[in-house]
């Protein structure tokens, strides 16, 4: 019996001290300064029941609604970026293959100043067309270079004599100074096969959205040029809310035939914007142009133009994904120039302005349209300069998720200033359907259909093989390819890949 209890006592302490091995020991009750004895311990507070719980509420399975992200329009987003974010690298190939038919193709052979020629008159022909970009990127928000070259290739066998190239190359850089200040500056040149109705002049004055598109046919008078672009610009974002533009640039075209046409131009404009809330945003701007153009006598007629304005940029909000954006401006307008003829020095002015309205549709459709009224010059053709007057209308938007539809409607009137005394008029008039289906992310069928027609009351006053009236239809069909070489990298800022 001894034996036994004192295994069992043995036992009972062993197991006491593996569990107070396991328990941290208690910490050592604080001394009382002085030597005094220490406070009896606390009370252990009892341990309560818990409280019954009735049953729980029903939870929704479907996922609570997520605000939707900001919108970020144009008003908003004019402020300059005060962080550069992620370096980005882009490479990217695109070409299209497009032939077709063109209805009186010919339809500028033979003399512009004598009888106009009908449009039965005018044979019709097949058309090829190609062009190729490689367009590279490097930068992020503060700091980029972009440099774009394209090529281009023309064929008309009934028209011209194998096969017409043409290219354009343009190098753009951007830079931030501090927090206030951005500069940009670009470089743009190339060779052009043919007259367009529509193509900017030299001073590069902007047009409408989507007026070039809108008339791809119009490029029907073969004559070859050399047409370059220097521009400067400087933003300067004085407050949160209000900023400063201003640029320079030089432009000039010179032909190859001769110098009947040959222009040269400097362009100044200045621009002040202020937003006045989330949804409106006040404008002003100011622009100088001053072209110089070579007549077939060899003089140079001076065609000087001011143009100020004033108006508002407005964007509200209709669903939590789009908006409704419009520009309305209105000011005057002056130009000094010489008449065509007697060659007497007039001064005259006029009413300017710019209207837009894009309105989504739904979430892929929009419809967008625009006004201008401008100064404009017939380049190549007559040496006048005219008031024009240029509308458009665009509606575009994705049928499924791989097929894009556009439609674009154009008209231009132009008319020459009271005091030149001239009284030829242009109506020119340009519509475009374009649809394209992307077969993967990189290859697309596409197929175009295009029609203009323009109007010259004057036919005396036009060089040979360009039409008074002319009507053209043109459909084509082909191939795209978007490649992209090397796209959308993100790098730190010394430039190393971020894994």
């Amino acid at each position: 019996m001894r034996s036994t209890f004192c295994c069992g006592v043995v036992m009972t302490m062993v197991l006491a001290g593996v569990v107070s091995a396991q328990q941290p020991a208690p910490a050592p009750p604080p001394q009382a300064p002085g030597g005094t004895p220490p406070a009896p311990p606390e009370k252990p507070v009892e341990k309560q029941e818990p409280v019954r719980q009735g049953r729980a509420g029903r939870v929704s399975r479907r996922e609570p609604r997520q605000p939707a992200a900001p919108m970020g329009g144009s008003i908003t987003d004019a402020r300059l970026e005060r962080q550069g974010g992620p370096l980005r690298r882009t490479l990217s190939l695109n070409s299209t293959l497009l032939g077709g038919y063109d209805d009186n193709l010919v339809g500028g052979t033979g003399p512009g100043g004598g009888a106009p020629q009908l449009p039965d008159a005018m044979p019709s022909g097949s058309v090829g067309t190609f062009d190729s970009t490689l367009a590279w990127y490097q930068g992020n928000n503060r700091h980029s270079i972009q440099l774009d070259g394209t090529g281009r290739a023309f064929a008309y066998p009934q028209y011209l004599d194998g096969v017409v190239p043409g290219a354009t190359a343009n190098v753009a850089v951007t830079t931030t100074m501090g927090l206030r200040t951005k500069l940009n500056a670009s470089q743009a040149g190339g060779y052009d096969p043919f007259f367009n109705t529509f193509a900017p002049d030299s001073a590069g004055v902007p047009l409408p959205p989507s007026v070039d598109q809108a008339v791809s046919a119009a490029g029907l008078f073969e004559r070859r040029s050399w047409v370059s672009t220097s521009q400067v610009g400087l933003t300067q974002q004085w407050t949160r809310r209000m900023s400063m533009t201003a640029t320079y640039a030089y432009g000039l075209r010179d032909f190859t035939d001769g110098s009947d046409g040959d222009n040269r131009s400097h362009t100044a404009s200045a621009g002040y914007r202020h937003v006045l809330s989330d949804s409106l945003r006040l404008r002003g701007d100011y622009r100088y142009t001053d072209i110089e153009t070579t007549e077939f006598d060899g003089m140079v007629r001076p065609n000087t133009t001011e143009r100020i304005e004033g108006g508002f940029d407005g964007e509200h909000e209709v669903s939590r994904t789009s908006l409704v954006s419009w520009t309305l401006t209105a000011g005057v307008g002056r130009v000094e120039s010489t008449s065509g003829v007697e060659r007497v020095p007039f001064t005259d002015s006029m009413p300017v302005g710019t209207a837009s309205l894009k309105v989504p549709l739904s979430s892929t459709w929009y419809l967008e349209g625009g006004y201008q009224r401008d100064f404009r010059l017939l380049q190549t053709v007559t040496s006048e300069l005219y008031a024009a007057d240029t509308a458009t209308l665009t509606l575009g938007g994705l049928i499924g998720r791989r097929t894009t539809l556009q439609l674009i409607g154009s008209y231009g009137d132009w008319q020459p200033p009271v005091a030149s005394g001239v009284t030829s008029t242009l109506e020119v008039l340009g519509a475009s359907l374009q649809l394209q289906h992307m077969l993967t992310d990189v290859l697309g069928v596409v197929c175009n259909y295009s029609y203009y027609n323009h109007r010259y009351t004057n036919s005396g006053e036009l060089p040979d093989g360009f039409p008074p009236r002319y009507d053209r239809n043109s459909v084509r069909i082909g191939v795209t390819v978007r490649l992209p070489i090397a796209g959308d990298r993100q790098l730190s800022s010394v430039g190393r890949q971020v894994q």
